[in-house]
């Protein structure tokens, strides 16, 4: 290889004999196919990196299907709270004792029946002094009795024997005798509605469906706090409305027992 050079002020000639030449394609060529990879157009690290589909991934769909029942109460249960203050645990005790028999009394009296009738056990506490005082001023002993009514029309005279003998305090619960076998149609509904959601989910994209994967089931009542406190009041809404459209077999029960049951389906896809 022979190089010469000019020596003018602002140019240079470069020449490179044909073993040069040779010798610098060979290594423009390399630096070109590291830098794109063979017949790819991408780098060597993009082409690793880029996932390859699986052969055999499998395709699915999920639905829910939703039941919500509103149920005629047939049970109420009324809880009368008892509770004395002494300033010796078992002075409050005896008293208590005293009490809890005048109301058990009192209750069968007004009608209640004694295999209705639910006492719980004795609770004994202290009640500490307000601050700066430190120590116990008293013991309290309480204990709740829960009477249980077939006709709430006798809720009234429940509630004046408790006062007669002075409770401290009382709260309401209406239930459902039937909730297992209510619980069971809520299932069969809440299924049955999955199901179609899935049938016409596939029937409309044109796809069919296979076999069910999972199935995942939940179940809840108006008595689980504030979150079913409002589906109430939401159904209250629907009820009201559909009486004032004039549509018939509604029903507006404020008191109704209402159950709600949710069933999730994971279906595959063929």
């Amino acid at each position: 290889m022979h190089v010469s050079t000019s020596h003018g002020p602002s140019a240079r000639l470069l020449w490179i004999g044909p073993l040069g030449a040779a010798l610098a394609l060979s290594l423009l060529g390399g630096l070109v196919l590291r830098l794109t990879g063979p017949a790819t157009g991408l780098p060597a690290e993009a082409r690793a990196a880029t996932p390859k589909p699986a052969p055999n991934a499998r395709r699915f769909l999920q639905t829910q299907g939703q039941a919500r029942l509103e149920i005629a109460p047939d049970r109420l249960d009324v809880s009368l709270v008892l509770e004395v203050r002494r300033t010796r645990p078992m002075d409050a005790a005896k008293t208590l004792r005293k009490r809890r028999a005048a109301l058990r009394w009192a209750l069968l009296r007004a009608g209640v029946n004694k295999t209705r009738l639910l006492l719980t056990g004795m609770n004994i506490y202290p009640i500490y002094k307000r601050y700066p005082d430190r120590g116990i001023a008293q013991y309290a002993a309480s204990v709740t009795v829960v009477a249980t009514l077939w006709d709430f029309d006798k809720l009234a005279d429940v509630a004046e024997a408790a006062a007669t003998v002075g409770i401290l305090r009382m709260h309401t619960r209406f239930r459902s005798s039937r909730l297992s076998a209510l619980k069971r149609r809520a299932r069969a509904l809440a299924v049955k509605a999955a199901r179609a959601n899935a049938r016409q989910i596939a029937g409309t994209l044109g796809i069919a469906l296979g076999p069910v994967l999972t199935v995942n089931e939940s179940a809840d009542g108006s008595w689980q706090g504030w979150r079913w406190q409002q589906l109430g009041v939401d159904n209250v809404a629907n009820a009201v409305r559909s009486v004032r459209s004039g549509a018939t077999g509604s029903t507006l029960r404020p008191d109704a027992v209402k159950l709600h049951y949710r069933v999730s389906t994971t279906w595959a896809l063929r």
